[in-house]
C-alpha cells in the first residue's frame, strides 16, 4: 500500500499550519495555530503555579508529597484539627471545588463546596490566596463562588493544608 500524499503549508496573515492529508479515501485539511505545541505550554503554566509564591495566610501548609499514580491522586494529609472549617471528599475521593460558566457562557467562575465551619474565614482566606482584587467573593448557602478560574489554585492548596 502506497504512502498517503500529505503536505503541510504556513499561512502567515491567518497565524496557522494547516496540514492537508490523505485519511482513508478522504483529503482531510486540519489547521493547527503557530507557536509552540499546547502540552508545552501547559507544563509551563503548570511550573509557574508550582513555582510561584506563597501569599501570606493565616493557617500553616504542609509540603505535598510526589504522587506515584497517572492521575496524581493523593491521600489527604491530616493534620486539620486547628481549622476553623473542614472539607469532605466526594463520593470518588476529589475535592469539592469546580468550575462553572456563568452569564450565558460569558463568565467563568469557581465553586467552593463541601465544607463546614466558619465560612467567613474561609472566605476571607480564599480572598488572601487568590490576591486578585478583580475576584469578587460570594459566600452563599452552602457553597463560596469566585470569578475567575481559581480551580487549581484552590484545590493545590486544599492539599497542602492537609484535605
Amino acid at each position: 500500500r502506497p504512502e498517503a500524499p500529505h503536505s503541510v503549508q504556513s499561512h502567515s496573515r491567518m497565524n496557522v499550519f494547516r496540514c492537508t492529508a490523505v485519511v482513508g479515501r478522504r483529503l482531510a485539511t486540519r489547521s493547527f495555530p503557530k507557536g509552540r505545541p499546547t502540552h508545552i505550554v501547559r507544563q509551563e503554566q503548570l511550573k509557574k503555579l508550582r513555582d510561584e509564591p506563597k501569599p501570606s495566610l493565616r493557617f500553616p501548609l504542609q509540603q505535598l508529597p510526589v504522587s506515584d499514580k497517572p492521575s496524581g491522586f493523593l491521600e489527604p494529609l491530616g493534620n486539620t484539627e486547628g481549622l476553623p472549617f473542614q472539607f469532605r471528599r466526594t463520593a470518588s475521593k476529589q475535592l469539592p471545588v469546580y468550575s462553572a460558566m456563568k452569564n450565558g457562557l460569558t463568565r467563568r467562575v469557581t465553586v467552593v463546596r463541601g465544607y463546614e465551619g466558619s465560612s467567613e474565614e474561609l472566605a476571607e482566606e480564599l480572598r488572601r490566596l487568590i490576591a486578585d482584587p478583580g475576584a469578587k467573593i460570594e459566600t452563599k448557602q452552602a457553597k463560596i463562588v469566585i470569578t475567575g478560574n481559581h480551580v487549581a489554585k484552590v484545590k493545590r492548596w486544599l492539599r497542602m493544608l492537609g484535605f
